[in-house]
């Protein structure tokens, strides 16, 4: 994807969101009842809305099948030019007025080409809440006085480092290797949402105490695509598996986000004990 096209799609999905924006607010100060899909798995009004215009609007820019997990859609018959969408990342922080955030991207010939999250609250509060990233066009900020280029953390210490941590609560609080890095490193955080964790990844070199690494938990490929390539673009340094192998649309659930080499090794040692 050229620089240009890169452009117009990030353009054209920045004013989808500024249009949808009183909407979306409206239901975070007065939220509906959430519902119960699945075991731990919570669906309220944003989430449906929200598909219910991305489903509109998407084909419309990049003709091709949307899938997230609101579609019937099996991941692994998934065609070849397809975009992934999370309606409300964050369905429990929306509800309860924290962080949450929309994203999405779009897979190409197995490539991950584009992708973008919006946080309408930054948007509303600073007018900064819209990042977005090309595959090899760098990963880019939506700021007042024009685009902001994203940079990863240069952080080299796993002591000195901020790490955050993603997935449900009740199953990462018993894995032993999240909990082995999270007492290594200097401070880590949980809870937040993908969408929030992926943006304050991909600007840690833009800020004094910023995010050095993150570690997912059963994530789904509508939490994790987007954010792997805004931190990729951004000079993050890899994505991998718990094990140390590739990222790729098969493995994204269990992920090591790393801003630098020796980030990476350092938190890989602790999975080899």
């Amino acid at each position: 994807m050229d620089n240009g096209k890169m452009m117009m799609l990030a353009g054209n999905i920045y004013e989808f969101f500024k249009s949808k924006q009183r909407e979306i607010l409206r239901e975070y100060i007065d939220p509906p009842p959430l519902y119960e899909k699945s075991p731990g798995n919570y669906v309220g009004a944003v989430d449906e809305v929200m598909q219910e215009w991305f489903m509109d609007f998407l084909p419309r820019l990049v003709p091709c099948d949307v899938i997230s997990e609101e579609i019937n859609h099996p991941w692994h018959t998934r065609p070849d030019r397809f975009w992934v969408i999370d309606p409300l990342d964050g369905t429990h922080n929306h509800s309860a007025k924290m962080f949450f955030g929309h994203q999405l991207a779009l897979i190409e010939d197995g490539v991950l080409a584009f992708s973008a999250i919006y946080l309408p609250l930054e948007e509303q509060a600073t007018w900064d809440g819209f990042f977005f990233a090309a595959k090899c066009e760098g990963a880019w900020q939506h700021v007042p006085q024009g685009l902001r280029l994203l940079c990863a953390s240069r952080q080299k210490n796993l002591k000195k480092a901020h790490l955050l941590l993603e997935g449900p609560s009740r199953g990462l609080r018993k894995q032993e290797f999240p909990n082995r890095v999270a007492l290594e490193a200097e401070r880590n955080h949980n809870g937040l949402s993908y969408a929030y964790s992926a943006t304050r990844l991909a600007m840690g070199g833009l800020r004094p105490l910023g995010v050095d690494a993150l570690i997912g938990y059963k994530g789904c490929p509508w939490d994790t695509l987007p954010g792997i390539l805004l931190f990729e673009e951004a000079g993050g340094f890899m994505v991998t598996g718990w094990d140390g192998s590739p990222w790729s649309l098969e493995n994204c659930g269990n992920l090591i986000f790393a801003a630098t080499e020796q980030l990476l090794c350092q938190i890989l040692a602790l999975n080899m004990d």
